[in-house]
């Protein structure tokens, strides 16, 4: 694991906390980053996973079993412009597993060993457990990693489940904050949104 944090950590200037969240990604099964917009929390996603690829000496071309997902589709296109990885709603994973169910084909996402939850704090409890129950009796999962913000307003079906996630992982040493604003534009507007 230590190649992988030297292999981020030579491809991109991290700052002190970007470097502990790829320290956990690559320690704990699971991870979640809270931040402002431009903290880079999908950036240091992205790079550990693109690093953990080529440490892992796999064949050109072959991608790792990851699964970017998010509550809403323009979350999830977005993560697939910085991961390059396919990306999913939510409910888009749900929905194939209801075909696979009905039609008996293979379901796409059984051989998925990390997945990646975008805007976190737009997922309501019920669908994250929706889908974390299905991932880990129908796929290989090993490893989850789950982005927000913590100070966003929480999902509007019950339950605040990202800032609960947050405070109980923060105990074990798998939760982080991210407070350093790396995109220029969007540093004037959290400054002047916080004043």
């Amino acid at each position: 694991m230590e190649s992988i944090v030297t292999l981020v950590k030579n491809e991109i200037l991290l700052d002190e906390e970007q470097q502990k969240a790829v320290e956990m990604i690559c320690h704990n099964p699971i991870t979640l980053i809270s931040g402002k917009g431009g903290c880079g929390k999908t950036t240091v996603v992205s790079q550990t996973l693109k690093a953990e690829y080529q440490s892992e000496g796999k064949e050109p071309g072959r991608k790792p079993k990851v699964l970017p997902t998010a509550p809403i589709g323009k979350a999830a296109n977005n993560l697939k412009k910085q991961t390059g990885f396919d990306s999913y709603t939510l409910y888009q994973v749900l929905w194939s597993y209801s075909l696979y169910q009905k039609e008996k084909f293979t379901w796409r996402f059984s051989e998925v060993e990390v997945f990646v939850v975008d805007e976190g704090s737009l997922a309501s409890l019920q669908i994250l457990n929706y889908v974390f129950t299905l991932l880990m009796k129908e796929a290989q999962l090993r490893k989850v990693i789950i982005l927000g913000d913590i100070r966003q307003l929480p999902s509007i079906q019950p339950g605040n489940a990202l800032s609960d996630l947050f405070e109980s992982l923060k105990k074990k040493g798998w939760a982080i904050e991210l407070t350093t604003n790396h995109r220029s534009e969007s540093h004037l507007i959290v400054r002047n949104t916080t004043m």
